[in-house]
């Protein structure tokens, strides 16, 4: 009977963030026009298989997309709650899973990583948390949360905060380029230009870090 409960209690934590995302979707094909639901459509999934994050904010407000700022910005934040919400609930049975174990053992890495190049997380705890929600985002966030031994609901509440702190931001930001590209488009192609070119070094120059840490440990 306990064992049956368990496997219940299971299949509901692993499925209910899914199935509650589905019916969001479904309901936001009925309420929202075509544009705007293939937009968010668009850059969540950008945001989660190209691995771009909240960046993928500064793409949904330029054309092809053009979400509105709150709306490009609100996606985002969803992602990152519902996939913190995920992790939290499930980190234990997911890091025990056939396939999904190896990426958690990854995942595991670089939020050790993280917290030996940045020890000051550690330090300032749930503000920390804060900050690493900003990003690197809410996944590693939450095997942070579990290295400083903070409990899940403290960790979620940071992930929230974060989360809308670091999505509005970049919205915010990506409108006034926008503004800027639309008033100069030469001065608005050199600074996106920049920031992409510091996104891609920034990228890289974290993964190299990462790399050398591990090795060295």
């Amino acid at each position: 009977m306990l064992k049956k409960e368990l496997n219940t209690k299971i299949i509901l934590q692993l499925l209910s963030p899914i199935v509650i995302t589905l019916i969001l979707i479904v309901a936001l094909n009925f309420i929202l026009d075509e544009h705007t639901f293939y937009a968010i459509m668009g850059i969540a999934g950008l945001s989660w298989f190209a691995c771009l994050g909240k960046f993928v904010i500064l793409a949904g407000i330029m054309p092809p997309f053009n979400l509105h700022p709150i709306v490009a910005a609100i996606t985002i934040i969803y992602l990152d709650v519902v996939f913190g919400v995920f992790f939290l609930l499930n980190f234990d049975w997911l890091y025990k899973a056939p396939f999904i174990g190896k990426t958690m053992k990854k995942l595991e890495e670089k939020g050790k990583n993280m917290m030996l190049k940045y020890q000051w997380v550690e330090k300032l705890a749930f503000w920390g948390l804060v900050i690493c929600a900003i990003y690197p985002g809410s996944v590693i966030t939450t095997f942070v949360g579990r290295f400083i031994g903070l409990k899940a609901k403290l960790v979620l509440y940071a992930i929230i905060i974060g989360s809308i702190a670091g999505a509005l931001g970049i919205a915010y930001f990506g409108e006034a380029i926008k503004v800027l590209f639309e008033y100069n488009k030469i001065l608005g192609i050199t600074i996106l230009g920049i920031i992409a070119i510091f996104v891609i070094i920034l990228y890289y120059k974290k993964d190299i870090k990462d790399n050398k840490i591990t090795k060295n440990n």
